[in-house]
């Protein structure tokens, strides 16, 4: 866990600190998580995201002009078929509470993921630094085994 206070403290109006999990043990937690049994197991909204991005790889995987044209003109067809539909019957196809939820735990699902996939960029940022930060300060080991002293003391005392 990282201590987490100078710029949360306006926000808490307190002089509490506050404490963030680091990536490693969000992960620890997501893993203990997921072996929870769950009530609801939502099939549908993942199986079709898995054929949306296998439709999205062959749009926009391909240059080809023609392959593009004749999709988009699909996609168009689709369209005005939905909206010819919905003018004439004055329906509106609409999601079950089943499918709502459904797409909302996943919803939810990805948006905790990229959260953790932030956190983790920060934490690849801070390691980044710190390496920077000893690399310029001169910090680090140089010199035979028994003799060794600090990088940047090398030069003070030879």
């Amino acid at each position: 866990m990282r201590r987490r206070l100078p710029f949360l403290a306006p926000l808490l109006r307190n002089d509490d600190p506050t404490y963030e999990l680091t990536p490693d043990a969000e992960r620890a937690i997501a893993w203990v998580e997921e072996l929870q049994k769950s009530d609801f197991v939502g099939t549908e909204s993942r199986f079709l995201r898995i054929f949306d991005l296998l439709q999205e790889i062959v749009t926009y995987g391909t240059e080809d002009v023609a392959a593009r044209l004749a999709q988009l003109e699909k996609e168009k067809a689709v369209l005005q078929a939905q909206i010819d539909a919905l003018k004439t019957t004055g329906q509106i196809e609409h999601y079950s509470q089943a499918q709502i939820k459904e797409r909302f735990f996943e919803a939810n699902d990805v948006a905790r993921h990229l959260l953790a996939d932030f956190r983790e960029v920060e934490e690849n940022f801070r390691a980044i630094v710190r390496q920077v930060r000893n690399s310029q300060l001169g910090f680090g080991w140089v010199g035979r085994a028994g003799g060794r002293q600090p990088r940047f003391l090398k030069n003070q005392f030879n």
